[in-house]
Formats: structure tokens, C-alpha cells, sequence
């Protein structure tokens, strides 16, 4: 998977009912949406992509930010390939794109989310269109 289609496919996916589809409730994100209670959730942003064994054990760590299960060999190689060859800071930026509750209504992506969005495609130089607000 390229940033562009994970970008993409993380849009598409929360989108779609996204008070049941985010993995996140007041306290935090979970990789895992058996730690959410979220059973209609395939997890969050980085989780959907993830074994249900590697998603149970980031939510386990004292430490589950993206960037420091990267920094980490063992937590790393528990990734997919491809995510393993990606910049930890986008998968960060991705990540929080899920997280902030203000980027999300019950229509998808909020004027706020969109901005986040256009400011990711603008950071890491992505082949996406950007949104007009």
C-alpha cells in the first residue's frame, strides 16, 4: 500500500458511519475495537491493518503511539511490510487524522478534517487531489 491509498482507503473507510467505524472513545484510540467495545469497528486507522494479535498487544503498551512502536524492532516487525518501509510521522499524521473527534461528523470528513487532510497531501508531497472547502 502506498500513503496515498492509505490516506485514501483511512478517508473512505471512517466516512462511512464513522461514530461506529472510529475506534476511539473518550480516553483514547485503541488498535484493537475489542478494547473500544467498538464491534462494528475494524479498529483504528493503523489497527485495521494490523494481525488482531499485534492489535491487542499496541493497546497493551505503556507507550502506543505509532512513532514508538516504530522506534521499537520487536513492536515493528509485528507491522506489515509495507507500513514497516513507511515514514512513522505520516503514519502519525494519519493516525491523528482518525483520532480528533473534530475531524469527523456523522457525513464523514468535517471542514476541519478536510484541512488536515489538504495539509497531510501538502506535507508529504502525495498525488492527491485536495479538497475544497
Amino acid at each position: 500500500m502506498t500513503q496515498e491509498q492509505l490516506l485514501k482507503d483511512t478517508i473512505d473507510y471512517y466516512s462511512v458511519n464513522p461514530a461506529k467505524r472510529r475506534c476511539a472513545k473518550i480516553g483514547g484510540c485503541y488498535y484493537s475495537p475489542e478494547k473500544a467495545n467498538k464491534p462494528s469497528s475494524e479498529g483504528c486507522a493503523i489497527g485495521r491493518h494490523l494481525t488482531p494479535e499485534a492489535k491487542i498487544a499496541f493497546d497493551d503498551l505503556a507507550s502506543s503511539d505509532i512513532v514508538s512502536i516504530m522506534n521499537h524492532d520487536d513492536h515493528k516487525a509485528m507491522m506489515p511490510d509495507w507500513m514497516q518501509e513507511m515514514n512513522p510521522d505520516f503514519l502519525n499524521s494519519i493516525q491523528n487524522l482518525h483520532d480528533g473527534p473534530r475531524n469527523w461528523d456523522i457525513n464523514g470528513l468535517t471542514g476541519r478534517g478536510k484541512e488536515i487532510v489538504n495539509d497531510i497531501i501538502t506535507e508529504y508531497q502525495l498525488n492527491l487531489d485536495r479538497y475544497t472547502i
